[in-house]
């Protein structure tokens, strides 16, 4: 079967351009060829059309197989090129060879022609694949291989190039990082080819925002950043609920319908960073405080910033409260929902700060959660816990004591050990204290966490899987973890008298829980008509404001007593 072969051959004699074409035919290639003679031919060939193959004459009136090279060169083409001619003498053609032709073949030796030819493409073609390959190569270390968009590393040269413009013209700039909710759940649902679909349409989706951004990237599998440069006075509410608005209707996976939820950060320039790791570290931060605090999207402040100076120094204050014995708990009640007696309570941190007076949890537990301070932390939280539960059993109040753990307790080496001498030196009854792990926590380290888990549950002790619906929401997991109660998020409870959706999604988790034998408690509490809905459907145990507020100890001592189910 012939070779298709696209030929430039550049020469003057009819009579040598027939040799030549002939012999190649022969040789089995199918020619499409033009012959021209002139600079001004070669230019107009090679930058209208494509060859695979240059052949020229060395001397010519006007012109020479070396300018036809040069041309080559010039226009930065990777064509073989072969001299033909009966002239050149073994010095010029050797030069020549120097100067980049790829071979040379004497016109009474046009039998080497054709071997020459498929050497140089074969070579060609070589080189085309290794340029491609290094191309891709160098594609990728910038970019992402399935949106095409430019990844972190590139991301940050454009943005900061993007900045020193902005200084220069005293101009603002806004990043924003939109970090998309439970990703690992989507993957697990869906094929990769649908993944990286989906991923696409989200690009495509926010590329029709109306106000384009000036670099746009994707950061990791759940992250996608975006920059608008040379901004004055940018409305951030707007922006933030602009681009929320984006992810309001699904998106289409034939033949299914998948909802996408974002947590957006934005940060300004130069207000929040001076540079574009500082404002990319800084609009992360925000989305992932948007994500804990279930808002749509945050504006970063140094103050949510567990790694600021002002954070620092708080927590430098916390490791002395924690030794100086400062803190204090709050307790709050749960009952059980039919007969409204009381149950158990969960142990809530407070710190009573020398200058700031007394802090809540969200002022110090976040920058202590992703500390080793929560380790102490939590040691200190359990010791007083158990110290107060002898207390209410000495009193003939028959409750448990619920503890918060987070991941960081779970990894932690030492927490089987600090379990043993906890329950060894307090001399609590270990089914009377429950320890509670958000799922998100349980998501983070799934073998570490059962590991564990399952230790703690051998010593007697409950467990309570806290937030459950807020976090990555895998019921797979509750058939291999030794959990004994469910507690409802807040957010499904708190508006469940007049959101249909958010009942449907309670009834699930009540149908669920009762066919594996599981405890749920509602929490978030706030009203008498969440709690009657709750009631109706079936629900067991409440938590919340309407309820009982957490209480110091002592008023929380005068509550218990008297209530149904707490007196021994």
């Amino acid at each position: 079967m012939a070779t298709p072969l696209r030929l430039l051959l550049v020469e003057d004699a009819e009579i040598d351009a027939n040799l030549v074409l002939h012999e190649l035919e022969k040789g089995g290639f199918e020619l499409q060829y033009a012959l021209v003679s002139t600079e001004r031919d070669v230019r107009d060939q090679l930058t209208r059309f494509q060859w695979d193959l240059v052949i020229s004459d060395y001397s010519m009136p006007g012109f020479n197989g070396i300018q036809c090279l040069a041309i080559l060169h010039e226009l930065d083409l990777d064509i073989p090129f072969i001299l033909v001619s009966g002239t050149v003498g073994e010095e010029l053609a050797v030069d020549a060879m120097k100067t980049g032709a790829h071979d040379y073949v004497m016109k009474g030796r046009l039998h080497r022609l054709v071997p020459a030819i498929r050497r140089e493409l074969r070579e060609v073609s070589i080189r085309r694949d290794r340029k491609q390959f290094m191309e891709h190569l160098e594609f990728l270390a910038y970019h992402d291989p399935i949106t095409r968009l430019p990844n972190q590393q590139y991301f940050i040269e454009e943005v900061d190039t993007h900045l020193r413009k902005c200084a220069h013209a005293g101009k603002a700039a806004v990043l924003v990082s939109i970090e998309i909710e439970r990703f690992n759940e989507i993957r697990a649902i869906t094929q990769p080819a649908d993944l990286n679909a989906l991923i696409n349409r989200i690009i495509d989706r926010i590329r029709s925002h109306s106000r384009s951004p000036n670099s746009f990237a994707r950061i990791n599998d759940q992250s996608l950043a975006l920059l608008y440069a040379s901004t004055q006075g940018l409305p951030h509410e707007e922006m933030g609920k602009t681009l929320t608005a984006l992810f309001e209707e699904p998106f289409s996976l034939d033949p299914i319908l998948v909802h996408i939820d974002v947590a957006i950060g934005i940060a300004v320039f130069p207000e929040h960073g001076e540079d574009a790791h500082q404002l990319l570290r800084n609009a992360t931060i925000a989305a992932n405080l948007a994500r804990s605090k279930h808002r749509d999207y945050a504006l970063y402040s140094s103050k949510d910033d567990r790694t600021s100076p002002e954070n620092a120094a708080l927590l430098g204050e916390l490791r002395d409260a924690i030794r100086q014995d400062k803190l204090v708990l709050h307790y709050q009640p749960i009952i059980e929902i039919a007969g409204n007696g009381v149950t158990g309570v969960e142990a809530l941190v407070r710190w009573n700060h020398p200058t700031r007076g007394l802090l809540p949890p969200g002022m110090f537990l976040e920058a202590a959660e992703h500390s080793n301070l929560i380790i102490p932390l939590t040691r200190w939280v359990a010791n007083a816990a158990s110290q107060q539960w002898k207390k209410w059993h000495g009193a003939g109040l028959n409750i448990y004591i619920s503890i918060n753990l987070s991941i960081r307790n779970i990894q932690n080496p030492g927490f089987i050990s600090d379990l043993d001498t906890l329950l060894e030196d307090a001399d609590i009854n270990p089914h009377k204290m429950v320890f509670e792990i958000t799922e998100s926590g349980i998501m983070t380290d799934s073998e570490v966490a059962l590991e564990v888990l399952k230790y703690i549950h051998s010593k007697g002790c409950g467990i309570a899987i806290d937030d459950f619906g807020a976090g990555q929401s895998s019921f797979a997991y509750l058939k291999v973890l030794p959990v004994d109660i469910i507690k409802i998020d807040r957010m499904f409870i708190s508006n469940i008298v007049t959101d249909v959706h958010d009942a449907a999604i309670v009834t699930s988790i009540l149908d669920f829980a009762k066919r594996m034998n599981k405890k749920v408690i509602a929490e978030g509490v706030e009203t008498s008509g969440t709690l009657d809905v709750l009631r109706k459907l079936g629900c067991g145990f409440a938590q919340g404001y309407y309820i009982s507020k957490p209480l110091d100890p002592e008023p929380m001592t005068q509550w218990l007593k008297g209530r149904p189910g707490a007196n021994a």
